[in-house]
């Protein structure tokens, strides 16, 4: 895994505790501070370790789909437009979707993310 990986899973992470993302609460005062019970913090971790996971695994088998769909127009040649339109399909459809947010709560954290690296870049 590369550095930036690592770290955009790790701030994603932080950033579903402090949004109160996969049911926690917040029990702090009003000052913004959010306490967590060690439940909670496994909790977050599991379902973060669950996301990861499911990432990983669409991306290998969008890979081995890759492989099998580049075989497949070697092997078929000048007919591969009737030979591999099934693999190709699958392929579209599982590639269409990788890395995408699939809730609002992703989508607000990785546009938080986003606004802070362009803030960071222009001080």
């Amino acid at each position: 895994f590369s550095f930036s990986f690592f770290f955009f899973h790790l701030v994603f992470l932080v950033e579903d505790c402090r949004s109160g993302m996969s049911g926690i609460s917040s029990q702090g005062s009003g000052s913004g501070s959010l306490k967590l019970s060690a439940e909670e913090i496994l909790a977050v971790r599991k379902e973060h370790e669950r996301r990861v996971k499911e990432r990983l695994v669409s991306g290998m088998e969008g890979r081995l789909l890759q492989i099998r769909l580049k075989e497949c127009y070697r092997r078929e040649g000048v007919n591969h437009y009737e030979k591999c339109r099934d693999i190709a399909e699958v392929y579209l459809s599982k590639i269409s979707h990788i890395d995408t947010p699939t809730t609002p709560e992703e989508m607000e954290a990785i546009a938080r993310i986003e606004m802070r690296r362009r803030g960071m870049s222009q001080g």
